[in-house]
């Protein structure tokens, strides 16, 4: 489910649109039917309960929304990448074209189809089947989506 904790009371949830000025990218071309860039392009659990572990001045405490989630992201995608490079294949480079190659196989990424993150009533964002600008491409499926990797040439 996308994350919004509006109906508990809390000023938090995911985000997600379409800027006005930044052009789509090639890679999202056939997930992103508008003529510019939306995000998010992937998800992860973003939920401040129960959050991720993080030390902070010496204390445990859980984080949430993109400052537990976007690390998480980038920590997983920069694991590939080591194994790539120590396995003697290209790197991941840029992830976000490998994000949306990788799409077109059903079992790397959760798709989420619940859900909305509306917090103002401004019609912004549901969750539906496929890609859409509430969860981006879902939630990457880490134990299939490194073998989705383009093979070198």
């Amino acid at each position: 489910m996308v994350w919004n904790d509006s109906v508990f009371g809390v000023n938090g949830a995911g985000g997600g649109g379409v800027t006005r000025l930044q052009p789509r990218p090639a890679y999202q071309d056939g997930a992103n039917a508008q003529n510019h860039r939306a995000v998010p392009d992937v998800s992860a659990l973003a939920d401040f309960v129960p959050g991720w572990p993080d030390v902070i001045s010496s204390t445990l405490q859980t984080v949430g929304g993109t400052s537990g989630s976007t690390p998480f992201v980038a920590a997983a995608t920069a694991l590939v990448d080591a194994l790539e490079r120590n396995a003697g294949r290209p790197r991941v480079g840029l992830a976000n074209g490998w994000f949306y190659k990788a799409a077109a196989q059903p079992s790397a990424f959760f798709d989420v189809t619940k859900g909305s993150n509306d917090l103002a009533n401004v019609g912004c964002c549901q969750a539906t089947f496929g890609y859409d600008t509430a969860n981006g491409l879902g939630v990457p499926n880490w134990a299939t989506l490194p073998a989705t990797l383009p093979k070198p040439s």
